[in-house]
Parts: structure tokens; sequence; C-alpha cells
């Protein structure tokens, strides 16, 4: 899912009150809904939104250098944890 749809539904959620989830699901629910009335649609399909990779995505995207000291960082933090042994 794109950020822009990830920010929109957040927003939406703070101006009417609900939490992000539920409004999360009942979006799922919508697209499936209107997935299945789509001739030649699956009979078991199921949507599922992913809540956080896009973001993920998109910030890595913004700053790999960040990105890339951190995944250096834990990558000898575990090295060090695992000579402890």
């Amino acid at each position: 899912m794109s950020r822009e749809i990830l920010e929109a539904m957040y927003a939406l959620a703070r101006e009417k009150g609900i939490e992000p989830e539920k409004l999360m699901i009942a979006l799922e629910d919508a697209l499936l809904s209107a997935y299945k009335k789509q001739p030649g649609s699956a009979k078991y399909a199921r949507v599922e939104m992913d809540r956080y990779v896009s973001v993920a995505a998109d910030f890595i995207r913004q700053r790999p250098v960040v990105c890339i000291a951190g995944a250096v960082t834990i990558g000898y933090l575990i090295g060090k944890l695992a000579s402890r042994r």
C-alpha cells in the first residue's frame, strides 16, 4: 500500500475518532467485496493490506545510508552476542 493511502487513512481515522485498525479492516472488507463482484473472481479470496512495509520501503528509499548503517550496526551487535557463547 502506498504511503499516501496510509497517511490518508490515518488522517481520516483521527478526524472521525475511529481506531486506525478498525478502519483498515473496513477498507480490507470493502476491497474484498468489490473484488468478488468482478467476473471470474476467486471463490475463496481474501484481502490483507500491509500496514507497515510500504512505510518502511519509503523510508529506505529516502534514507538509504541511515538504513545501511543500521543494518551494519545490527549485524555487528549480533556478531558480538554470538561470540560470547
